[in-house]
């Protein structure tokens, strides 16, 4: 009980961090998806493991930047994670920085599964000036998987992508450089973010 209330003094935004699967692999959306759809997106280093058990673990993360966020949440340090099993967990190590992202259940408290955190340093400088920048203007667009297309016909404010990995050239350039931007009110393009405005 000692330890709860020491945490709760300290810990001012839980999330509560579960395996999306059983082996915990995911399947990655584009980082535009991912802003747009998410209620809280911060950049987050690990502190220290608070707790240790044989299902979880929980860990102490201070938020070194908030990317989007309720105002309020904008003056947190600090957040705890708890992860899944320690046979399939996604480790994080001491002194690196993470993008973690979630829906807000509440004013304090984020639902975040093993595939909503991922090391910052994996993510490209473009990709960076899109979560600060340009991945804000386009979410009133849609990033649609090419195999979709045909059971929705034409998209309305959908920028297409081959996120399938069977073409490499085109997901590695979408994923790393390409922000859907309307450019209209029923028409969304890619913007090549590498290029100048």
């Amino acid at each position: 009980m000692e330890r709860t209330l020491l945490l709760t003094s300290a810990v001012v935004m839980s999330l509560f961090v579960t395996p999306a699967v059983q082996d915990c692999n995911c399947f990655q959306d584009h980082l535009q998806t991912i802003y747009c759809n998410s209620d809280v997106v911060f950049v987050g280093k690990y502190l220290r493991i608070l707790d240790l058990s044989t299902s979880k673990l929980l860990y102490d993360i201070t938020i070194v930047q908030m990317i989007k966020g309720p105002a309020p949440l904008q003056f947190f340090e600090y957040a705890s994670i708890f992860a899944c099993s320690h046979v399939h967990s996604k480790m994080l190590y001491s002194n690196d920085e993470y993008l973690i992202w979630g829906p807000l259940i509440n004013k304090n408290q984020l639902n975040v599964t093993e595939c909503d955190i991922m090391p910052w340093e994996n993510i490209s400088e473009h990709q960076k000036q899109g979560l600060f920048t340009y991945y804000k203007a386009g979410c009133n667009c849609t990033i649609l998987p090419k195999k979709e297309r045909a059971s929705i016909g034409e998209p309305v404010r959908a920028c297409l992508w081959d996120n399938s990995y069977l073409n490499p050239m085109e997901y590695s350039h979408f994923y790393n450089t390409g922000a859907c931007i309307p450019v209209s009110p029923l028409v969304c393009q890619w913007k090549n973010i590498s290029e100048p405005n």
